[in-house]
């Protein structure tokens, strides 16, 4: 989505809201960060502003799922993100503010951008999850098995004697 910009920086207006809604296509690089499936993301707030410049009051929410990072199950992630960032022309110099071009804001791009950076490392099904076993490879939350769990790598040995 782009949203010209141009009357609020004449001053024309004072603020401008804005409303997006974008797909996240589920590829390799989100498969391999866990990720099983992901809703509409959607994006709702204003551009203001504030002295001589413009700013991007956004929060960005939606549902995804997770393959948790203990046992597999699917792991359900809510996603809420609060976004203020400067606009400014590209080649301006400052950092950390948003591109325009002209004084076009596009906006699906950036949105895009927010959700995949701010996404977690891992999310598990719940705080208490057991996982996997490392022996048989059962869910631990759904079965229960009775393997040997400290098992030491024989290479180690030495080392007992080594501290003894």
């Amino acid at each position: 989505m782009s949203i010209n910009i141009k009357n609020l920086l004449k001053g024309e207006i004072k603020v401008l809201p804005v409303r997006s809604q974008i797909n996240i296509e589920i590829d390799e690089s989100l498969k391999a960060m866990g990720i099983l499936e992901a809703s509409e993301i959607t994006a709702h707030g204003q551009v203001v502003l504030r002295g001589a410049k413009a700013f991007l009051e956004l929060r960005i929410e939606g549902e995804l799922v997770y393959a948790c990072a203990r046992c597999l199950d699917p792991a359900p992630y809510r996603l809420k993100l609060d976004v203020d960032k400067c606009l400014e022309s590209p080649g301006s110099g400052v950092e950390d503010c948003i591109p325009l071009k002209g004084t076009v804001l596009e906006l699906d791009g950036f949105i895009l951008e927010e959700t995949l950076l701010n996404l977690p490392g891992k999310v598990l099904c719940s705080e208490d999850c057991r996982g996997i076993c490392p022996v048989c490879g059962i869910n631990k939350n759904h079965e229960t098995c009775h393997c040997e769990e400290d098992l030491v790598d024989p290479r180690f040995d030495v080392l007992d004697d080594f501290f003894s």
